[in-house]
């Protein structure tokens, strides 16, 4: 039996983070559901108009955020292309507006030396790029397989979470007043981590992307979403994108 319950958990080891996150979504949607189920009378109805809510939620944000980046991606690809024979001209443009500066001078910056340097790493990260296209590919296809592996047992962890976490009680032999408690805090903590993700890093995630798309930096949605995740980071927050970006701009003269 145990053999069995540790093979088990091995064959589950891939899906591990979509049934998770089916979970999560599946307690934060909780008092929804028993709202609709009052309401309906009908468990398997009411959790299908509350899959369908988070499907809509989930999916069309997702997959236009998620089109248009690739967009920008193959833009900026396109933009670093070793075949391209812009890379110098970029740099040369940018090392001239550093070597111009009147606070940056005084540093006597060894403009050929930085050119060279400069599209070296950009042909370097181009050719990494192209190289890892057919691993790109695969984790695609790799995270479609869990994202419809997340989306079909969020159904059932909607329809039947309070069975779940009635069985999850009488397994472990903590007391059912104990487990309560943490499966409430276990939920707080979510709800908290999701509305700080999506909430506050939303909000500093489009004024930074509005912001690189007024001062002209290449790749704003992409530069925004990254921001987005970024905001959670303990002390630097998304300032770790923004921050560099805006020393750029300040020593090449775009005050």
């Amino acid at each position: 039996m145990i053999f069995v319950f540790l093979l088990f958990l091995y064959l589950l080891s891939p899906f591990f983070f979509p049934i998770f996150w089916a979970a999560v979504i599946s307690s934060i949607f909780s008092p929804f559901y028993k709202l609709l189920n009052r309401k309906l009378h009908n468990p398997s109805a009411a959790a299908a108009v509350v899959f369908l809510v988070v499907s809509v939620i989930i999916i069309l944000p997702g997959s236009f955020i998620g089109r248009l980046l690739l967009g920008e991606s193959m833009r900026m690809y396109e933009s670093i292309d070793a075949g391209g024979g812009n890379i110098e001209d970029i740099v040369k443009g940018i090392t001239g507006a550093v070597k111009n500066n009147v606070y940056v001078a005084r540093l006597h910056i060894d403009e050929q030396f930085w050119t060279e340097k400069f599209s070296e790493i950009a042909r370097t990260i181009s050719n990494y790029i192209f190289i890892n296209l057919k691993d790109l590919t695969q984790n695609t296809f790799i995270f479609f397989v869990q994202f419809s592996v997340m989306l079909y047992t969020l159904f059932y962890f909607i329809r039947d979470g309070e069975k779940f976490l009635g069985k999850a009680v009488r397994v472990f032999s903590l007391g059912q007043e104990r487990e309560k408690v943490l499966y409430e805090r276990f939920v707080a903590a979510a709800r908290a981590t999701l509305k700080v993700t999506l909430i506050i890093g939303g909000i500093q995630g489009t004024l930074g992307g509005l912001l690189f798309w007024l001062t002209g930096i290449e790749g704003p949605l992409m530069w925004g979403v990254v921001m987005i995740f970024t905001a959670i980071v303990p002390v630097v927050g998304c300032s770790i994108i923004w921050g560099p970006a805006g020393v750029i701009m300040m020593i090449t003269g775009h005050f």
